[in-house]
């Protein structure tokens, strides 16, 4: 049985998903490419749902939850939900789950008895004729709220998922919400080199000052503390009585 697809290498697997969503821009546009990518690199169907409307992480959402399925790419000879299509989570389901929970959640099915809520996420389908016996919902945290649930199924042949899929299921997350996981650079963020002309106009500015503005080194006073001097033009020096 295979592990996590086609990509044994956790390294080459996380820069295939990091190049695939820094392609392209906005959330929505990263998270089809991070689906189509993930597939079948990582599970056997990615399906996304984006919330009707946001939903605080941690709090136990009010069932039920109306999604609409953007895409749902799947591995060849495996059957996922139909994109393009509303779906309901009514409640006991891996979506309500993730935004209870604030972070990804894995459930495990039998694919001759699906869930009662499968009809209504219509997954129904994808869990019985795909067999689909595992899925990890993740939930996409933008701003603080949850707007999208990220579904990765595993179909016959692959293995449920465990502790190391579970952080990589995190990093894609915090990948998708731009956010960078601490010691996992998963963007590529070039240094920024200003053009040579803004150089040289910067240049030129600050030879343009006066010359009286520019602060001299620090000197020291007779007790030994340091201070700080400013050169002053002669025109606004004030003739001290005894000179």
């Amino acid at each position: 049985m295979r592990r996590r697809g086609a990509l044994a290498d956790r390294e080459q697997l996380l820069l295939c998903l990091a190049t695939a969503a820094n392609q392209v821009s906005g959330t929505k546009a990263k998270l089809v490419a991070l689906a189509d990518t993930a597939v079948p690199a990582l599970s056997d169907v990615c399906a996304i749902n984006l919330l009707d409307g946001p939903l605080a992480p941690g709090v136990t959402p009010t069932a039920p939850i109306p999604t609409w399925r953007i895409t749902a790419p799947t591995s060849p000879g495996v059957i996922g939900p139909p994109p393009g299509r509303p779906s309901l989570w009514t409640g006991g389901d891996p979506a309500s789950a993730a935004v209870a929970a604030g972070r990804t959640v894995v459930f495990h099915y039998d694919a001759d008895r699906p869930p009662p809520w499968a009809a209504a996420a219509g997954v129904h389908g994808a869990i019985r004729d795909g067999r689909v016996h595992c899925t990890a919902m993740v939930p996409v945290i933008v701003d603080g709220l949850v707007h999208a649930v990220m579904a990765f199924g595993a179909g016959p042949g692959r293995a449920a998922y465990g502790n190391d899929d579970l952080e990589l299921f995190e990093l894609i997350a915090d990948q998708t919400a731009g956010r960078d996981a601490p010691g996992r650079p998963l963007r590529h963020r070039p240094q920024h080199r200003p053009h040579p002309a803004a150089r040289h106009a910067h240049c030129s500015a600050a030879r343009r000052r006066p010359r009286h503005r520019r602060a001299l080194p620090p000197r020291r006073t007779r007790r030994g503390r340091r201070r700080l001097v400013r050169r002053v033009p002669p025109r606004h020096r004030r003739d001290r009585p005894g000179r």
